[in-house]
């Protein structure tokens, strides 16, 4: 499921809002809703599961090669905007990620195995895993064995997502995590 919004931390409004970032014409990995992006040159790219993010790929719009506009959930790889999207940044033709680059969000994430409570406040990297091209949602998982006490690693585990059915001890918890590591506009 990659990552998704859950909640800002302290007393502020959460409006999970985003900005918009242009993309590198022909960038070569997909991205999809969910994955952690970084700027590169200016340009919006995935980041590396154990590198600082700049926030979470929330969706595109590009124009396609018949001219039609479109607003997606995934970028496909290698995607040319051929004419300025509507929401266009700078005036350029670029595709634009929407992207939520908020530093004190929450964010739940399926992990890749069962967890327990001396696991909570540890630091985790996220497993680089495909998207899905029919829902258009990352396959980002949590790490569980980068488990850290140490801050090197992306992710800090917050606790677990309370929803009925939902255990520490599942083979695919779902947790809360907010960014150990972010990278400031």
């Amino acid at each position: 499921m990659g990552l998704k919004p859950s909640r800002k931390l302290g007393a502020g409004a959460n409006t999970k809002g985003f900005n918009r970032y242009p993309v590198a014409d022909a960038y070569g990995t997909a991205l999809f809703k969910g994955d952690p992006v970084k700027l590169s040159a200016g340009f919006i790219q995935i980041a590396a599961a154990d590198e600082a993010p700049l926030g979470i790929f929330m969706g595109c719009s590009y124009v396609d090669a018949n001219g039609t506009p479109l607003l997606k959930p995934y970028l496909p790889a290698s995607t040319t905007s051929t004419a300025a999207p509507i929401d266009s940044v700078n005036g350029t033709t670029n595709a634009v990620a929407y992207v939520l680059d908020d530093a004190d969000i929450t964010m739940t994430i399926s992990a890749d195995a069962a967890l327990s409570t001396v696991n909570m406040g540890q630091y985790f990297n996220m497993n680089v895993v495909a998207g899905s091209t029919t829902s258009g949602d990352s396959g980002y998982t949590l790490d569980v064995a980068t488990g850290s006490a140490t801050s090197v690693h992306t992710l800090m585990l917050v606790g677990l997502v309370d929803e009925p059915g939902n255990e520490l001890t599942d083979s695919t918890p779902k947790v809360e995590v907010k960014w150990a590591q972010h990278v400031d506009k």
